[in-house]
């Protein structure tokens, strides 16, 4: 088996940085007057912005092959099953 290229150290240091920044902007998007429908958004994409970065580097899935792909690619389907389901039936509620 031949080494796997692995992140460098300052492509790590780059990603802390930027989950710093997404997390000082989910603490200044919580005081902005939006509407509850937005801050739910803003909130979302903030954290799939965060979850992408963490698990395609911290994690390395990034740079593994096949079947780590595959089942970390089914984690995320089942995942956006749960959410889909969940708000369904919060959204269905009087």
């Amino acid at each position: 088996m031949g080494a796997q290229k692995r992140p460098e150290r300052s492509t790590l240091y780059w990603i802390y940085a930027s989950l710093v920044l997404l997390l000082i902007l989910t603490a200044i998007g919580a005081k902005l007057p939006l509407g509850a429908g937005a801050h739910d958004v803003f909130a979302f994409g903030i954290s799939i912005a965060k979850t992408i970065l963490i698990v395609s580097i911290f994690m390395e899935v990034r740079y593994d092959k096949g079947i780590v792909r595959a089942f970390a690619g089914a984690g995320l389907v089942w995942l956006a099953l749960l959410f889909l389901l969940t708000f369904s039936d919060y959204l269905t509620r009087p």
